[in-house]
């Protein structure tokens, strides 16, 4: 098993198409309401530049539909989604040992504290980074 075949990396991907997904709505939706999308702007690579209020709920509204996404590509929800339709879930086989169950879906609690330990971690050197 490779890392692109891993709940990580579909994840990812889903959240990538959600976020587009979620921004493409708004702009979409502004158009209709025939608000500007795009404005001409110097700064700009080719001449114009997103409208600063598209830009921002674009954003928006792209980061629900990528944090779902995300969840229901990484088959994080796939029970809750079963059980919402009243469809009985088996028990989940023991996972693989090594590194892959740390970039999966898992239950056992172990390594769920391994995933919040380095996502902590990681969270923190970014923001000090930025600091």
């Amino acid at each position: 098993m490779t890392f692109f075949r891993t709940a990580l990396a579909r994840g990812l991907l889903g959240q990538v198409i959600g976020t587009l997904i979620g921004m493409a709505i708004v702009f979409v939706i502004r158009l209709i309401m025939g608000l500007a999308v795009f404005v001409p702007s110097s700064e700009a690579l080719l001449g114009f530049g997103l409208d600063s209020r598209a830009a921002e709920s674009g954003w928006a509204l792209g980061g629900v539909f990528g944090a779902v996404a995300f969840m229901l590509m990484s088959g994080v929800t796939s029970d809750w989604i079963k059980w919402a339709k009243g469809i009985s879930t088996p028990d989940h086989p023991h996972e693989e040992e090594g590194w892959k169950r740390y970039f999966n879906v898992s239950l056992d609690h172990k390594v769920i504290g391994i995933q919040y330990g380095v996502t902590s971690i990681l969270i923190f050197l970014t923001a000090g980074l930025f600091a």
